[in-house]
């Protein structure tokens, strides 16, 4: 009787020591997030913005390219002021 209760005490113990290794193993950080750090991250769409003009009482529009800071195409007439 004696041998059983010990021997089952010491299984019980030796399976709980293997749960807590398999816990504390997915407790560690994801070496992946820290090389997400390092990357260029750029916008999936180009952000485009109108800009008017007004010169000798006309108004005049224009598009810039938001995401790489440049101007698309010439000035539009638009109308009279």
């Amino acid at each position: 009787m004696k041998n059983k209760l010990l021997l089952t005490l010491v299984t019980f113990y030796c399976s709980l020591n293997l749960f807590s290794l398999q816990i504390n193993m997915h407790t560690y950080a994801n070496p992946q997030v820290l090389l997400l750090q390092n990357m260029i991250v750029s916008p999936l769409q180009i952000q485009y913005r109108w800009h008017y003009m007004q010169k000798n009482g006309k108004i005049y529009k224009r598009l810039y390219n938001e995401t790489n800071q440049e101007w698309v195409g010439n000035w539009i007439y638009v109308r009279d002021v």
